[in-house]
């Protein structure tokens, strides 16, 4: 790696050049994968219930026939918000 010596580099020119260089970098596909991730959004069961309007039993019920996914986030239960509202349309 080359030694580089800042002598006269104003605040917004470093902070460009950083961001190029990881840019560069980090493979495309991985900057792609982690922007779609970020846009999930997760939901409780109690909001599920409430995005539904049915019981949280009925959601648990749901859950258990494998008709809605659940995913553990920090040991708790959480759903994706456009899988329950895609479920929901699925019904209609």
């Amino acid at each position: 790696m080359n030694k580089q010596i800042f002598t006269s580099v104003d605040y917004d020119t470093l902070i460009n050049d950083i961001k190029v260089l990881i840019n560069d970098a980090i493979p495309k596909q991985s900057q792609t994968e982690y922007s779609e991730k970020k846009d999930i959004e997760y939901i409780s069961r109690k909001d599920t219930a409430s995005l539904l309007n049915i019981s949280i039993g009925s959601v648990t019920n749901y859950i258990k026939n494998g008709k809605l996914k659940t995913y553990e986030i920090c040991g708790t239960i959480r759903l994706k918000k456009s899988e329950v509202l895609s479920a929901l349309k699925n019904k209609k």
